[in-house]
């Protein structure tokens, strides 16, 4: 019994002091950290990932001199998908208009039987503030205000964030 509690006292601690705060937004990172947040309605929104996966991922693609970026993350019940793309390469700090047809931007929520894909976008952005594609490495936050055809209200994406490092191509 002696060890047992002399093993807890000193495991405890550290295994305490690698959990993460789930209540806040992570921070605005651009070192590929594999992180995504947001508010949806001013709630906070994080991204479940099974053991080991954090949740989020990106696909690439380079359809003629077009470079495509599709940023993916989940929770349970809901997710997100955002895709912007631009000729000949992806641009830092530069707005892009998700409420043009260009670009498409969709929060899902599927819960109580219900899927609402709010992908009618009325305003927002995206902006990119790093693509490192040499280490795979995509950051940016974005906002926007969306809403369902198929389901009552509009949904509104504020202080969303993304440092993500999960890139297939």
């Amino acid at each position: 019994m002696k060890y047992l509690y002399i093993v807890v006292l000193f495991i405890l601690p550290v295994a305490l002091s690698t959990c993460r705060d789930e209540d806040e937004l992570p921070p605005i990172t651009m070192e590929g950290k594999n992180t995504f947040g947001c508010k949806v309605n001013g709630k906070l929104w994080l991204p479940q990932g099974r053991a080991g996966q954090s949740g989020t991922h990106v696909d690439l693609t380079f359809p003629g001199d077009t470079v495509v970026v599709n940023i993916y993350a989940s929770a349970g019940e809901s997710g997100f998908v955002i895709s912007i793309y631009d000729v000949p390469n992806l641009q830092i700090n530069k707005p892009y208009d998700l409420a043009t047809d260009q670009y498409y931007t969709s929060y899902l929520n599927w819960s109580n039987g219900i899927s609402c894909d709010s992908d009618s976008i009325i305003s927002g952005n995206v902006t990119l503030s790093r693509f490192d594609r040499p280490i795979n490495i995509i950051s940016g936050t974005f906002e926007f205000t969306t809403y369902s055809n198929e389901c009552s209200g509009s949904v509104s994406i504020t202080e969303g964030r993304f440092d993500i490092a999960e890139i297939f191509y």
